[in-house]
């Protein structure tokens, strides 16, 4: 049986084998013959807004999608164990339940976006325990930032303490996504 390799049902298969074994599809390519594929460069230009966008702007999108994914289960694992140190057998005070809550929600997704979200970027310019102490580092000092809003809100608005610690970590999200990919996982520049 004789194939003719040129045709866009082969190419079309060759392309879901290399997604299959796991190879960097990232990039498009041209292929003039059957393996003689060169990557593409696509320049962002004023001209073509949309391969502009498809450079800058969809990677981040998705980076962005799994960075909310990770954050939206060290949300949810905050508000669980503030809410077994608040409401369970500890009977712990909420400021309290807040900062440990922070602190093991902070190392979860350290490990996750280590894994899941900044996997392709980890041999950037900072080390695993340099990205470990910065990522510490801003967190805590964000929940130093979230602390006083959160007693605010308890306190002065009344707003119960599980909801109030929601609103700040979603307030937060932001900046952290921000900071995370700018600086922790920087590549490096050639």
């Amino acid at each position: 049986m004789n194939v003719d390799r040129n045709i866009p049902r082969f190419r079309i298969l060759q392309f879901l084998f290399k997604i299959r074994s796991g190879q960097d599809v990232s990039r498009p390519e041209y292929c003039p013959k059957l393996n003689d594929c060169v990557p593409m460069r696509i320049q962002p230009s004023r001209r073509n807004p949309v391969q502009s966008l498809h450079k800058r702007v969809l990677p981040r999108i998705g980076r962005l999608t799994r960075f909310s994914a990770v954050g939206a289960l060290g949300t949810v694992l905050n508000l669980f164990v503030m809410a077994l140190l608040v409401h369970g057998v500890f009977d712990i005070d909420y400021v309290v339940a807040a900062v440990a809550a922070a602190e093991i929600s902070i190392l979860h997704n350290f490990v996750l976006q280590e894994r899941f979200v900044f996997a392709d970027m980890r041999n950037g310019i900072n080390s695993r325990r340099k990205r470990l102490t910065q990522h510490l580092l801003f967190n805590n000092a964000e929940a130093l930032v979230r602390l006083p809003v959160l007693i605010l809100l308890v306190e002065t608005a009344h707003v119960m303490a599980l909801l109030a610690q929601a609103v700040t970590l979603a307030v937060a999200f932001v900046a952290r996504f921000i900071f995370v990919s700018r600086m922790i996982y920087r590549p490096k520049t050639v």
